[in-house]
């Protein structure tokens, strides 16, 4: 049988709070630092990546988790549209910025219920809006992401007003998506 841990003393307790505040203020600060300034005036275009099923194969910065063909185009694409403004639509994760550290899983939109898409996007929309890019009326938000990804999601960042583009939306096919971005990258 298992002893019970004892008590912590009021001295444990004030340093594991003051350790808790100190990493909570560190997490902070390293969100803010990701989050570039708001421009005073103007539109301010950001730009959501859904991801791709092909996947390294250890941890790695989301942005360089995804190594498909498609992906490659995606991120080159948002990193010469907005740089700064750039996340990644995870139907493991959620909504993560390019620099959070991920592993390797398995998981998509595709086959999912209804319910559970909604509950991805409704997620996804909440986060979106902690980034705290701007002012919803000035943003524009372009979506290069599946089906399962754009539909259960656009039309809550529109209802927020938010100013929402779909370029790939009626492109189908992963070649003549890439054909896209680098005829976008040839303009």
């Amino acid at each position: 049988m298992r002893t019970p841990p004892k008590p912590l003393t009021d001295e444990q307790r004030a340093r594991l709070r003051q350790q808790y505040q100190e990493r909570r203020a560190a997490e902070e600060a390293a969100r803010a630092a990701r989050i570039p300034t708001v421009p005073a005036e103007g539109p301010i275009r950001v730009v959501l990546l859904g991801c791709v099923k092909m996947k390294a194969d250890t941890p790695r910065p989301a942005h360089q988790l995804y190594i498909s063909p498609l992906w490659r185009a995606r991120w080159a694409y948002a990193q010469r549209v907005a740089p700064s403004r750039t996340l990644i639509l995870s139907a493991g994760f959620d909504l993560v910025h390019p620099d959070d550290i991920l592993p390797p899983y398995e998981r998509s939109l595709r086959g999912q219920r209804q319910r559970e898409r909604h509950a991805w996007a409704e997620r996804v929309a909440s986060s979106f809006r902690l980034y705290g890019f701007g002012p919803p009326e000035r943003l524009v938000v372009e979506v290069h992401a599946g089906t399962e990804y754009r539909d259960p999601f656009v039309w809550m960042l529109r209802r927020y007003g938010m100013t929402v583009e779909e370029p790939l939306a009626g492109i189908v096919g992963v070649g003549p998506q890439i054909a896209w971005y680098n005829a976008q990258a040839a303009a």
